[in-house]
């Protein structure tokens, strides 16, 4: 799954949020995510996610979420964030799924 993830389709040197209940998958997105930008915000949940998006001093510019997260709907975390952040870069990756998708 990790590898499906390429630097082009990420912003090289902006911040980036990701949002993951497995606690397995988490850091090794955000592993993933530092190879390619500067700073990275993680979240357990989609309460976290919103929360860290509110207070974070610098504008994420992606979103790396897993789809099923157990607290909110994906789509209701990320009308939320996006509210916020209208340039956001979106990728969401489906649980059990080889393919993300992107928005």
């Amino acid at each position: 799954m990790l590898s499906l993830i390429g630097a082009a389709e990420i912003n090289p040197g902006g911040t980036g949020l990701v949002c993951d209940d497995d606690e397995l998958v988490l850091p090794r997105l955000r592993m993933v995510l530092e190879d390619a930008v500067y700073a990275v915000v993680s979240a357990n949940n989609g309460r976290e996610a919103l929360w860290a998006a509110a207070i974070n001093t610098a504008v994420p510019s992606q979103l790396l979420t897993d789809v099923s997260i157990p607290d909110i709907d994906e789509r209701k975390l990320t009308r939320r964030i996006r509210h916020m952040y209208p340039d956001l870069k979106l990728l969401c990756l489906p649980a059990g799924a080889s393919e993300p998708q992107m928005s």
